[in-house]
């Protein structure tokens, strides 16, 4: 609808001016597929968040929203714009584990690990073909690498230290999708 005019108002990696991308890269997609593929794990893990009540659920988005996007903005690819809610999605991921690890709640546990690997997660760090997304963008799942430390867990897996290069990062900055 914008022309992707706003996906460069994304997280720009290691510039000051970059920094306000925090606050709107997750709520900016760069297709409809992108954001597709973001609504039904952002759903299912908001609603499980959100089950430990609306103040933790606020606290915890709040802080994971912050460390993910600090996160992006110190590792990101240079002069790359990040944008889409994968940091946030993979950082409840990440709450509900260690929720149910300190909870010593086999159920919790259970629950997050199957809404993990029923695909639920894997559907954030959707990676569109090139027509998807016109222009140079790097499509990878590099804020899901900085989310887990936001969630209080040690390293990412292999799988969210993927990343894919769809271009070559030059300026105007890139997009990358999470």
């Amino acid at each position: 609808m914008t022309g992707n005019t706003l996906n460069d108002d994304g997280i720009i990696s290691r510039q000051l001016g970059g920094l306000t991308g925090i606050v709107w890269a997750p709520l900016l997609h760069a297709s409809w597929g992108h954001l597709f593929a973001n609504t039904l794990p952002f759903l299912i893990f908001g609603f499980l968040a959100m089950a430990g009540g609306f103040r933790q659920f606020l606290l915890v988005t709040a802080l994971i929203w912050v460390i993910s996007g600090v996160g992006v903005w110190l590792t990101g690819p240079d002069m790359t714009s990040t944008i889409g809610a994968s940091g946030i999605i993979f950082g409840w991921l990440v709450f509900l584990l260690a929720r149910g690890f300190f909870a010593r709640s086999g159920r919790q546990i259970l629950l997050a690990w199957c809404c993990s690997s029923s695909g639920a997660a894997s559907s954030s760090a959707y990676c569109p073909a090139r027509s998807a997304c016109p222009g140079r963008r790097t499509c990878s799942a590099r804020s899901a690498v900085c989310s887990p430390r936001a969630g209080g867990l040690g390293r990412p897996t292999g799988e969210q230290a993927l990343a894919h290069r769809l271009g070559s990062p030059a300026w105007p900055p890139t997009s990358t999708l999470r």
